[in-house]
């Protein structure tokens, strides 16, 4: 099985917040620690519009990878779902990077880890996701999730989106969780700080499947022509 998720350390430096600049965090998730099990959802509404935009322009850079993979094999990928649960966990976090935003360095802020030392796995269990599981380290958690994080210094508006997917999808570790073909759901937080500046924090998950169910998709009226597909 040929499973395209990452968790390999990759990082941007962003020493200073100058003009177009995209700081981008694929760092291993490896602190864990206990957690709340209560979020509160801290959605700027005027920002709401720009989840929809964001998951519209991932899920189009998604499909073209998969299709384009799988060239002549006429298979496409479903499109990855908001989940409810996933995006408040997600917002929550994506509030916690803006607040540490200095106006100077995105470095502090861009993290998986929060300030409490937990990660996108342990921040889902503790939501009530799924049905935790005894993690490598010995504690819970939810192990069939995964995130992205970034921030920018442009403005949260629509021309801020194109630029966000560009930086996500320039980046291996962060491409695998947005074209893995097993990831289904997904949970988008944007929000922006006092300082200005776009942050986002999404996370991916793929809830258990019954057996030979595949996120896989025929393209209707395609002919297919001989392909090795890996699954």
């Amino acid at each position: 099985m040929n499973i395209l998720i990452s968790l390999s350390f990759l990082f941007l430096l962003c020493p200073t917040a100058k003009a177009e600049q995209l700081c981008i965090s694929g760092e291993p998730i490896t602190e864990l620690a206990s957690f709340a099990d209560k979020y509160l959802d801290n959605q700027d509404p005027d920002l709401g519009p720009l989840h929809q935009q964001f998951l519209d322009l991932l899920n189009e850079e998604r499909r073209k990878a998969i299709e384009e993979k799988y060239k002549g094999a006429c298979y496409t990928v479903e499109p990855l779902k908001r989940n409810p649960v996933l995006d408040q966990v997600a917002q929550e976090h994506c509030q916690y990077m803006a607040s540490s935003f200095d106006g100077k360095s995105f470095n502090g802020g861009i993290s998986h880890v929060d300030g409490s030392g937990n990660n996108e796995q342990h921040r889902a269990a503790a939501a009530k996701f799924c049905k935790p599981r005894r993690l490598k380290d010995g504690k819970l958690g939810c192990d069939m999730v995964s995130g992205n994080v970034g921030g920018t210094s442009r403005k949260p508006e629509p021309s801020t989106m194109p630029h966000l997917v560009t930086g996500f999808m320039n980046s291996p570790g962060h491409r695998a969780n947005i074209v893995g073909y097993l990831n289904s759901e997904t949970g988008i937080g944007i929000c922006t700080s006092p300082h200005g500046g776009t942050f986002i924090s999404q996370m991916f998950a793929f809830p258990e499947r019954k057996t030979g169910e595949s996120a896989f998709r025929k393209i209707p009226g395609c002919t297919p022509k001989p392909v090795a597909i890996e699954f």
